[in-house]
C-alpha cells in the first residue's frame, strides 16, 4: 500500500472514499458545516443520524459533482487519545474491505486532538488500516478471490507546516505494520509446513534483504555449546532443532545493545504430557515469539535505528516420539544449571534458558524475551493485555509506556523472591514446573534464574498472541503481537535506560 501525504484542501482531493473522525461533541460538523468538503453531502441527515457514538458510522454519498464522491463518517465517542482512534479507524476498515475501493483518504485533522501530534496520528493512521486490511488468504481460494486492500492511501495534513512530519511518520507506520503483517504471516502458516528448518530459512532469507548478520547453528553445534534443556525439548521430533542468531548494526554495539529472544517452538503437543486435543490446532502459534522478533528486526532493519539489536531464537518441535524427554528427566542447560522436567508441556522455558545463556555473551544492555509461555496469563488478564515481569523497574516501565503508545498494552506482575524459592529443585538445582499457583510468575522466576547478569523482562504473550475472532484492526488468527511495542522501545522514544 503506497502511502500519500498532502496538505490540499478537503474538496480538492480525490479519493475513492473520504475518511473524517468525530467526537460526541459535535467536533466533526464544521468541516461539513463550512462545506469544506465540497458535494453537497446532506449535512441535516447527517446530523440526525450520526452522534459521533463510538462504534457509530455513517456513508455519505455527493449530490453534485466533486473530487471525492463518498465520505465516511466515524464516530470516536467522548474518549479521546490513541485508543478512540484505532478502533474508530479499525471499524471503518471492516466496514470498506468489501468495497475493493483503490484509493482512500482520511482527514488526519479530525482524528486529533489538543493531546496527540499530526505526525503520531498520521503514524497510528497507517499502522491501523495496514493492519486492518491484512488477511492471510495463501490457502483459502475465497479469501484470495475477496477484494484487495487499497492501492494508495491518502493521508491529509491540516497545513503544509505538518505534511512533512506526517509523510515521515506515516512512513514510519507502514514499516511497522508491514512488519506485524510479516510475523502474521508467520503464525499463521500450518505447523507441517513452517517447521524449525523452514523458519531458520526464513530468517535468512530476511538477513539478506534487510542486511543482517545471520548465524544459524544446527543441533551438533548445539551440543558444542552443551545447551542440554533446548535439545532435551527437540529429541522428541524427527524435525531437528535450530537456533537462529540475527544482529542488526553490530557497529554501534558500544552504544550499548539490546537483545530480543523470541520462542519458536513451532508446535506443541506438550510431549510426554500431552495437551487435550480440543484446540490443540492452535498450538501452531507457540513460535509468536520468535515471529515478533523476527517482525520486529525486519522493521529496525528498514527503519536504519541506530542500536545494535541482536535477535535469538531457539526453535523446535515438541512432540512425544520414543526419544522424548520424560517427566522426572534431568536436564542440562549450557550454563551447568540442572533442571528437573516435572511437566513436558513446560518446554517454552527450557529452550529460552538456553537462549539466555548464549545472551550473556553480547554483554546487552537490555534482554526481552516474549513467549507463548503459560495458559495462567491468560486466565489472570484474558486476552486484553500482555503480562510483564522483570529484574529492573527501568526497563519495566520504559516498557509499559512504549506499549500504551503503540497499542500493545502491558500489565506488570511481581516477581520477588517467594516465587524463585518455589521452582528450587528435589533432584536438581530448579524445576520446570512448580504447579498451578502463581505458574504464570514462577514460569518468570525459572527464566530470571538464567538472566540475574543483566537487566531482563519477560512478556508472556499467550493471551494476545493470536484472536479467536475478528476485533478491531485484526481478523481471526495471529496478531503479530509484540512488534509494534518493541519498535517502539527501540526508537528511542522511551525512557532511557
Amino acid at each position: 500500500m503506497k502511502v500519500i501525504c498532502t496538505h490540499q484542501a478537503l474538496s480538492k482531493v480525490k479519493a475513492d472514499v473520504l475518511i473524517l473522525g468525530g467526537r460526541e461533541d459535535d467536533s466533526v460538523w464544521p468541516f461539513v458545516d463550512r462545506e469544506e468538503i465540497g458535494g453537497g453531502f446532506a449535512t441535516s441527515v447527517a446530523r440526525k443520524d450520526f452522534a459521533g457514538k463510538t462504534g457509530q458510522s455513517l456513508l455519505l454519498f455527493a449530490a453534485t459533482e466533486a473530487a471525492t464522491q463518498r465520505v465516511l463518517l466515524i464516530g470516536l465517542g467522548e474518549a479521546s487519545g490513541r485508543e478512540a482512534i484505532r478502533k474508530a479507524l479499525g471499524g471503518a476498515v471492516n466496514l470498506l474491505r468489501t468495497q475493493g475501493y483503490r484509493r482512500v483518504a482520511v482527514a488526519l485533522e479530525t482524528l486529533s486532538d489538543d493531546g496527540i501530534e499530526t505526525a503520531a496520528v498520521a503514524q497510528l493512521v497507517v499502522e491501523t488500516v495496514v493492519l486492518a486490511y491484512y488477511r492471510f488468504d495463501a490457502f483459502n481460494k475465497e479469501k484470495a478471490a475477496a477484494p484487495a486492500a487499497p492501492r494508495e492511501l491518502v493521508l491529509v495534513a491540516p497545513n503544509a507546516s505538518t505534511e512533512n512530519a506526517a509523510r515521515v511518520a506515516g512512513g514510519r507506520g507502514r514499516i511497522v505494520a508491514e512488519s506485524t503483517n510479516f510475523a502474521r504471516d508467520l503464525q499463521n502458516q500450518p505447523g507441517n509446513l513452517l517447521t524449525p528448518k523452514k523458519l531458520a530459512g526464513v530468517a535468512r532469507s530476511l538477513a539478506k534483504r534487510g542486511n543482517l548478520k545471520i548465524k544459524v547453528l544446527g543441533e551438533p553445534e548445539m551440543q558444542g555449546l552443551k545447551m542440554g534443556a533446548l535439545l532435551g525439548v527437540a529429541k522428541g521430533s524427527a524435525e531437528p532443532a535450530r537456533f537462529i542468531v540475527l544482529e542488526h548494526n553490530r557497529e554501534a554495539k558500544s552504544k550499548g545493545t539490546t537483545v530480543l529472544v523470541g520462542k519458536g517452538i513451532t508446535f506443541d503437543t506438550g510431549g510426554i504430557s500431552l495437551k487435550p486435543s480440543d484446540k490443540m490446532e492452535e498450538m501452531k502459534f507457540d513460535m509468536s515469539g520468535a515471529a515478533a522478533v523476527l517482525g520486529t528486526l525486519k522493521a529496525v532493519a528498514e527503519l536504519q535505528l541506530p542500536k545494535h539489536v541482536v535477535g535469538l531464537i531457539p526453535t523446535a518441535e515438541n512432540m512425544p516420539g520414543s526419544a522424548a524427554v520424560r517427566p522426572g528427566d534431568i536436564l542440562t542447560a549450557s550454563d551447568g544449571t540442572t533442571i528437573e522436567v516435572g511437566n513436558t508441556d513446560a518446554e517454552g522455558r527450557l529452550v529460552l534458558a538456553d537462549a539466555l545463556v548464549y545472551a550473556r555473551r553480547f554483554k546487552p544492555q537490555a534482554v526481552i524475551d516474549l513467549a507463548t509461555l503459560t495458559g495462567a496469563v491468560v486466565l489472570a488478564l484474558g486476552h486484553h493485555r500482555t503480562g510483564l515481569m522483570a529484574n529492573a523497574p527501568d526497563l519495566a516501565g520504559a516498557l509499559k509506556s512504549a506499549g500504551d503508545r503503540a497499542g500493545e498494552k502491558l500489565w506488570q506482575l511481581p516477581l520477588t523472591q517467594e516465587y524463585y524459592d518455589d521452582i528450587k529443585g528435589d533432584y536438581a538445582d530448579i524445576k520446570n514446573s512448580a504447579g498451578r499457583p502463581g505458574s504464570v510468575i514462577t514460569a518468570a522466576a525459572f527464566l530470571g534464574t538464567f538472566a540475574r547478569d543483566f537487566d531482563w523482562a519477560h512478556l508472556d504473550i499467550a493471551g494476545t498472541a493470536w484472536t479467536n475472532s475478528n476485533k478491531d484492526c485484526f481478523e481471526k488468527g495471529g496478531t503479530g503481537v509484540g512488534v509494534r511495542l518493541l519498535v517502539e522501545f527501540l526508537s528511542g522514544q522511551s525512557v532511557s535506560l
